[in-house]
């Protein structure tokens, strides 16, 4: 996976190298939590499902895979930050 895919998955440009998210928010269920890069959600392994926060190389650009997504680089989920944190709504 590169930056260019991700920026087309995004539809934004790529972002200095010298800008990173390392954390997002995630609005889900009405609860808003913090998620750490490539690990588990918690709130969502609650209610069964089990997304995966994917930072790519560097950069504020980044996708959201379920575990079968990421074979298939299918995103449930794709960004672009501002500020070192994100929001995503679902």
């Amino acid at each position: 996976m590169s930056y260019a895919w991700l920026a087309n998955a995004c539809g934004a440009p790529v972002p200095e190298v010298s800008r990173r998210v390392w954390q997002l928010l995630w609005l889900h269920h009405e609860e808003l939590v913090e998620a750490e890069v490539g690990k588990p959600l918690p709130s969502l392994l609650e209610h069964g499902d089990s997304p995966v926060v994917a930072i790519l190389d560097k950069g504020d650009l980044y996708a959201i895979f379920t575990a079968d997504d990421a074979v298939t680089l299918q995103p449930v989920f794709a960004g672009k930050g501002m500020f070192g944190q994100a929001t995503a709504t679902f």
